[in-house]
């Protein structure tokens, strides 16, 4: 970002879900007034929606007399909305939201993007095709590869398949996307986090990384020939390691992050260890994009029952990054 005071755009998302209460909570709180550099927070949402929400909280509108630094940004919503209750019909306005944050966020170097969570099956359910924030982003930016990683408590995840059938994963899995992998990953830890020289722990695909080929041969046939490339490409990359013991404190305290090859045997760990306060990034992107770790919460929504660490977390990493 450059010295002007950073904006981030922020959407409300999945609007029967706690996306929009998180937003209401910390604009109501006056989340990052005394941040340093005096950023703005633009939420993409419905004002009659927020209005609302906000009376289900038994909170004033922050919205209504916007705060110096808080501002929403309209978005049209026909579709009928109701807390923990979510209408296919709603998909038009959570891509919309998304769609218009990628042209707001491409417009000026000191912006980011902060999604809150949306509900695939609902988007798909609205006759939209839909696997992810990470998917869509890097379709609708014209990105051939990203990385989704997650970060929490220390640890960092990085995940070289997202939203697909666990079956579908050994096939998705070669040589040439795990090195490609390695190589976004090694340069955003760099250039955004400020490490000169990650090491990247690559899990197995197998039980015990196979075992020799016992009990699979991706390790030896995929799995190390990439990592051979990528140290010859300048790359600390280490593996591949059991994922079984990978996690373990003193193990993954050796490493920066963790290349895990499928979605659950990374996102178990760290979930477990940072669930309230995990954030999600898209690296390789052409902006910085974060994210929470959680889901929709609909038996919260409306609640006031909610904890707001992962939001929190997030624009706090979209600020420093």
């Amino acid at each position: 970002m450059t010295n002007n005071p950073p904006q981030i755009g922020i959407s409300s998302g999945e609007p029967a879900g706690i996306g929009p209460d998180l937003c209401l909570l910390l604009a109501h709180q006056q989340f990052g007034a005394s941040h340093p550099a005096h950023p703005q927070f633009r939420v993409w949402g419905n004002p009659v929606l927020m209005e609302q929400r906000a009376r289900t909280l038994n909170i004033p509108n922050p919205f209504i007399h916007p705060q110096s630094h808080w501002h929403l940004k309209p978005v049209p919503l026909t579709a009928s909305i109701q807390p923990g209750h979510p209408n296919p019909k709603a998909t038009p306005y959570v891509l919309q939201q998304i769609d218009e944050l990628i042209q707001w966020v491409q417009a000026s170097d000191n912006r980011a993007l902060v999604t809150n969570p949306v509900d695939k099956g609902i988007i798909n359910s609205g006759g939209i095709p839909f696997t992810g924030h990470t998917e869509y982003l890097a379709l609708k930016t014209h990105t051939s590869k990203v990385v989704m990683m997650l970060a929490g408590e220390g640890l960092r995840v990085a995940l070289a398949t997202t939203h697909i059938p666990l079956a579908s994963v050994p096939s998705a899995i070669t040589t040439e996307h795990l090195i490609r992998s390695m190589h976004i990953i090694h340069q955003a830890l760099q250039s955004q986090f400020g490490l000169p020289n990650p090491k990247i722990a690559v899990a197995g695909l197998n039980p015990h990384a196979g075992e020799n080929g016992h009990l699979g041969s991706e390790e030896q046939t995929i799995i190390q020939p990439a990592i051979t490339a990528a140290q010859q490409a300048g790359i600390n990359a280490f593996g591949p390691f059991p994922a079984d013991t990978l996690f373990i404190p003193t193990i993954r305290a050796q490493y920066d992050v963790i290349l895990a090859m499928y979605h659950d045997q990374g996102l178990t760990a760290l979930k477990m260890l940072a669930f309230e306060t995990g954030i999600n990034i898209t690296l390789g992107l052409p902006f910085i994009r974060t994210s929470v770790d959680h889901g929709t919460a609909y038996a919260l929504a409306g609640s006031g029952q909610i904890q707001t660490g992962s939001l929190k977390a997030a624009l706090t990493l979209a600020l420093d990054l």
